[in-house]
This record gives structure tokens, sequence and C-alpha cells, in this order.
């Protein structure tokens, strides 16, 4: 790029995750997380950067059991953060340290870390089951 051409005067970006979830009276949505921001890098042709990101999340009983604060209260939610933190911990570790494949652009945890992320998890002796749903 040449010196004194700016890279852009504006940015927008949006996204945004909705699930699905099937049931005996058709399909509900009990989950919506959406976004819209925009970024203006020279406000006011200053050094100041504006960043305005409104968002909208809506999310009814899930019946989630795991990791975060869907998952109940008391000792349970106690577990649940340790289990959290450990996760992030090997998650940093694994994208600082491992031989992992090269991937690009926005990638799934499963794309990006996979074989590796799990082994790590084993052995900091994290456990994963299915359960029954009944």
């Amino acid at each position: 790029m040449s010196r004194g051409v700016d890279p852009y005067l504006w940015n927008i970006e949006s996204g945004g995750i909705i699930s699905f979830k099937g049931s005996n009276d058709g399909i509900q949505i009990p989950f919506q997380d959406l976004y819209f921001k925009i970024t203006v890098p020279r406000f006011l042709g200053s050094g100041l950067q504006l960043e305005i990101r409104p968002s909208y999340t809506w999310e009814q009983t899930l019946g989630y059991f795991g990791m975060g604060s869907q998952s109940g209260g008391g000792l349970g939610a106690l577990k649940n953060l340790a289990f959290s933190s450990k996760m992030l911990a090997e998650a940093a570790l694994c994208l600082a340290n491992d031989d992992l494949p090269p991937t690009a652009g926005q990638v799934t945890t499963a794309q990006a870390m996979g074989a590796a992320l799990t082994e790590r998890v084993k052995r900091a002796g994290i456990k994963f089951e299915v359960l029954d749903a009944g």
C-alpha cells in the first residue's frame, strides 16, 4: 500500500446465529443472536476510531446441560466454570503450540484444531459422553 493512502473510510459487518429445534409441534427457534457493526477508523478526521455494534439476543429455555451460563446453578455451575476455563486454556495452548492444519477464513473449532485439541483435553482429564435425552 502506498504511503498516505487510507485502506478504507468505513466498514460494515453483520452476522448472526439462529438455532432450530425439532419437536412434536414442528420446528422451534430456541436461540437467536444477531448483530450489526459499523467501524469508522478515522472518526472526525482524527486518530479516533468509532465502532458501533448493536445486537439482539433472544432465547427460550433450551434444556441445555453443559458448559456456560445455561447449565444451571449451585455446585454444577462451579464445575462447569472449571470445565469452561480448562477448555479455554487448552484451546489457547493448542493454537499457540500444536501443529495444526492450514485453514483460512472463518472456520469451526473442529476445522482449526480438531484432533490436536481432542487429545489435549483428554490428557487434561476432560471426558466426553453421549447422554440419553429422556
